[in-house]
């Protein structure tokens, strides 16, 4: 109580300009932490928005992680068929080049063969006569 009895007393000797001072400069003070309190509400909805989107941009990035991850794992697996598609091929090349030469070949032979015909070749008369002799008739 003793405080408020001093108080009370400088107050009642104080003149009325210098109590317009003192209540102008409270009234300072109260005004400066009043925009001390709206701009740290402004600060703190800030804040939190900040929060929200930062909450929301970590959620993006996992669904783009993961969707990545996913597109890697796709990716790999299209490599992987790719690369037995190819090997499937180049076996199937590997055929076809050894047939074509065995296909050569045999066309080969068979050209020989059909444009040399040996001359002790018997006609069909002549082998039906050798049949008749032999107790078998040639039947044409």
């Amino acid at each position: 109580m003793r405080i408020l009895e001093e108080f009370t007393i400088a107050w009642q000797q104080l003149s009325r300009w210098q109590h317009i001072k003192l209540i102008a400069v409270a009234a300072f003070f109260a005004l400066l932490m009043f925009s001390g309190w709206l701009d740290s509400c402004r600060t703190m909805r800030e804040v939190k928005r900040h929060e929200r989107e930062a909450v929301k941009a970590r959620q993006e990035a996992d669904e783009h992680i993961e969707r990545a991850n996913k597109l890697a794992a796709q990716t790999a697996k299209l490599a992987a068929e790719l690369k037995r598609s190819e090997e499937l091929r180049n076996e199937a090349e590997q055929n076809l080049k050894v047939a074509s030469a065995r296909s050569a070949d045999a066309r080969a032979a068979y050209e020989l063969v059909r444009g040399n015909r040996s001359p002790d070749t018997p006609t069909a008369d002549a082998l039906c006569k050798s049949l008749a002799e032999l107790g078998y008739p040639c039947q044409e």
